[in-house]
């Protein structure tokens, strides 16, 4: 596709100093996560692109295990996509916190919702308040055009504070419906269910600042690898796929307890 706002080289250039940073696990990673891919069972999808992004074939399922062992180096390189800035409308947690699970996510994946309205919700509860958890979510809109639309959307709700209020009603309603297409109109429903003004909310959706973030996620999640949704980096350490809630119970408690113990609460 041509000429999206997503496409300039302006986007591009705001993740450049990350990426030599990154370059020397590009491969290890995504030999990673396709080992994982291969391993998983589940459906399957071929995606499309999101604008102004060559097209691939990604498959979005749920697999199963986890990825090779990665080095200290590797996960190092892995944590610099972490933010860790304060006031960020798109991570909830403190920001000291001794765990961070970043999540590369795609409002038009089902394996999402279901990670969304179900074993977030559990980690949130347990982790959260106790300040041992900090969630950061970054976009990975892979399904086209209704997937971006619908992160602009999240974004533009989290200029009013209200992007995890946004976030859980766009999924509840999506999954609801069996993902039905994405509209400014269902957007703007889901705004007025999640107590969000709808008329910013579109304002805000259009503005450069919400279209270069949601392209720098989605070129930073290429730039290291990712190939599916949900995929997640806790401290680092990548996971493919909704797995269940005790997936990641172990890993944050073993992450808490022995804070230096990544590749070993990975196993």
């Amino acid at each position: 596709m041509t000429g999206s706002a997503m496409n300039g080289p302006a986007q591009v250039r705001e993740r450049s100093a990350l990426v030599p940073v990154l370059v020397a696990v590009i491969a290890v990673l995504a030999v990673a996560l396709g080992v994982l891919l291969l391993r998983g069972g589940g459906d399957t999808a071929r995606t499309a692109a999101a604008p102004g992004v060559p097209a691939t074939n990604r498959e979005q399922g749920q697999p199963q295990g986890q990825p090779q062992e990665l080095t200290e180096q590797q996960l190092a390189a892995l944590r610099k996509v972490e933010r860790n800035q304060q006031g960020d409308p798109l991570a909830r947690g403190d920001l000291d916190a001794p765990v961070v699970i970043v999540v590369y996510s795609d409002y038009a994946c089902p394996y999402c919702a279901r990670h969304a309205l179900g074993t977030e919700t559990v980690l949130a509860d347990r982790y959260l308040d106790d300040g041992v958890l900090r969630m950061e979510w970054h976009d990975f809109p892979a399904k086209g055009e209704g997937s971006v639309l619908a992160a602009r959307a999240a974004r533009a709700a989290g200029e009013q504070r209200r992007f995890w209020e946004y976030n859980n009603a766009l999924f509840a309603r999506l999954a609801a419906d069996s993902h039905p297409e994405v509209s400014t109109d269902l957007l703007a429903e889901v705004a007025q269910e999640a107590g969000v003004d709808a008329a910013k909310l579109q304002q805000d959706m259009q503005s450069q600042h919400i279209k270069d973030s949601v392209q720098a996620d989605y070129v930073q999640a290429q730039s290291i690898g990712v190939t599916a949704t949900p995929t997640f980096l806790i401290n680092g350490q990548p996971v493919v796929g909704a797995q269940p809630v005790e997936a990641f119970t172990a890993m944050i408690d073993k992450l808490h307890t022995n804070p230096g113990d990544v590749r070993s609460s990975a196993s």
